[in-house]
């Protein structure tokens, strides 16, 4: 069956889950639907595919997020870019040390950063200083964009996530890991995706070099990723879903609910994680709800 067939491997489905499964996703249109926030601990499998008006359609194609989710969860890629992303996972799980094991705990944790953070600039201190309250009691932008030379859009405003508790560039290593401890305060264990390898790469060396010593410091796991992952969708595709499978097996996950990249990692941890379908996992949002 479909479904049977779109299953993790070694996973196996009988019909009767099958049925019970199908019912609850009621219609590939509630998709169209979903809302960018969902409750932080739900397991409410209806959060994910809600009937409410909240849609995700913009007029720069927002119905592309309706059909990511929908296929980005429910289709089973085909045997040739299966084997590419199993290659990903067993290379990572054979090179590292200490060895991410398929039966450890965990939380996964997304780090969205690359372009919404500006170079050597404090960004808490750049949006408390371009943020103005409206009217109606809305934060909104207010001055001059980094040239100089033209106004701020909101775009640009919200891209650097100017609108939430803290900006994307405004977070550090340790807000993730703190948050990761405050899901599951006796794990150890982090899976870290993100597009800014060389931020987390030095983020990474400045925390081992200061807790080393430290018994209850934290396991941090993170995949290779390629020098032009945004130049090359096709191998980008084969790390972002490696990474996806791999985040699988944690129990709880944390991001920032501005990004769309996060969203799309969190509704397909909710179709599967930690051997459990249509149930999502427990999250943390560093920017907010």
């Amino acid at each position: 069956s479909f479904l049977s067939s779109a299953s993790p491997k070694g996973v196996t489905v009988n019909d009767s889950q099958i049925a019970n499964i199908m019912s609850k996703f009621k219609s590939p249109e509630n998709f169209k639907q979903m809302p960018v926030g969902v409750s932080m601990y739900s397991n409410d499998i209806n959060n994910l595919i809600t009937t409410k008006t909240t849609a995700m359609g913009t007029k720069d194609g927002g119905d592309i997020h309706g059909l990511f989710a929908l296929y980005g969860v429910m289709t089973r890629f085909n045997s040739l870019f299966r084997g590419l992303v199993q290659e990903v996972i067993n290379d990572f799980r054979a090179t590292r040390t200490p060895v991410f094991h398929p039966n450890m705990s965990c939380v996964a944790v997304h780090v969205r950063r690359d372009d919404r953070a500006l170079p050597g600039v404090d960004m808490m201190e750049w949006c408390s200083n371009h943020t103005i309250v409206d009217g109606n009691g809305r934060k909104t932008h207010t001055g001059m964009w980094i040239d100089n030379k033209n106004k701020l859009s909101f775009g640009q405003w919200a891209d650097m996530g100017c609108g939430a508790q803290l900006p994307y560039g405004a977070a550090t290593l340790e807000h993730f890991l703190n948050a990761s401890r405050v899901l599951m305060p006796h794990n150890r264990n982090v899976f870290m995706m993100t597009d800014d390898p060389k931020w987390l790469r030095a983020e990474v060396r400045k925390y081992h070099s200061k807790h080393k010593h430290q018994a209850d410091a934290m396991h941090i796991f993170f995949p290779p990723i390629r020098p032009n992952h945004r130049g090359d969708s096709y191998n980008a595709s084969i790390d972002l879903w490696s990474s996806i499978t791999l985040a699988r097996q944690c129990q709880a996950v944390v991001g920032h609910l501005g990004s769309a990249a996060f969203n799309f990692i969190y509704r397909n941890l909710c179709f599967y994680h930690d051997n459990q379908f249509l149930k999502c996992p427990p999250r943390f949002s560093i920017g907010g709800p």
